[in-house]
């Protein structure tokens, strides 16, 4: 039987996309148990904990495990999040929820109210003395209005975005958080 050579070109061409597909395919169904299982051992350790800072962090993890699902109970468990540590007086797991919550919104499209839950997360961390959680917000906030600049105000917002990434730069400069610098520098357009 004659082989022809374009219709081997052709599957070499194509052999690393099909191999790659289904590679990813047979990733995927263990990436979602992963985080099923993940869910459900977080979900019984919350059910053995009180009002306790352990429930705040608990409730923020579980948040960061719907991100890429669920919107709806990234907010739902973020909100609980918060709501507890304010009630127990826990500033730095009010920040994290902020933050979480703060995804949920910029997700969403509702950037005035992601920023809101950024600057009040800045808030507490600048409190806190927390620079580089700081950073991590101001390069969020970035994000945020690089997402805004969509809108009518398109070269504003990524100038203020150029400029919180800017911003954070020099904070993880003065804490030396090399991954934190490379992010922002990132972030900037300069790598």
């Amino acid at each position: 039987m004659f082989l022809n050579p374009f219709r081997l070109i052709r599957i070499r061409t194509y052999f690393p996309v099909i191999a790659g597909w289904l590679l990813l395919v047979g990733y995927l169904p263990a990436s979602a148990q992963d985080y099923l299982l993940k869910r459900d051992s977080l979900k019984k350790m919350l059910a053995m904990h009180g009002d306790d800072t352990a429930s705040v962090g608990l409730l923020t993890r579980l948040s960061a495990t719907y991100s890429p699902t669920n919107a709806d109970s990234v907010i739902h468990y973020a909100d609980q999040a918060m709501a507890l540590a304010k009630k127990i007086h826990y500033p730095n797991g009010q920040a994290v929820a902020a933050s979480y919550a703060a995804t949920y919104y910029r997700t969403k499209g509702d950037y005035n109210t992601a920023l809101n839950h950024l600057l009040l997360s800045i808030k507490i961390y600048e409190a806190l003395h927390d620079v580089a959680q700081m950073a991590d917000n101001y390069l969020e906030i970035a994000q945020v209005y690089k997402d805004m600049a969509g809108a009518a105000q398109t070269l504003a917002y990524i100038n203020k975005g150029i400029w919180y990434s800017w911003y954070s730069h020099d904070l993880y400069k003065s804490i030396q958080d090399t991954a934190g610098i490379i992010n922002s520098l990132n972030e900037c357009g300069i790598l």
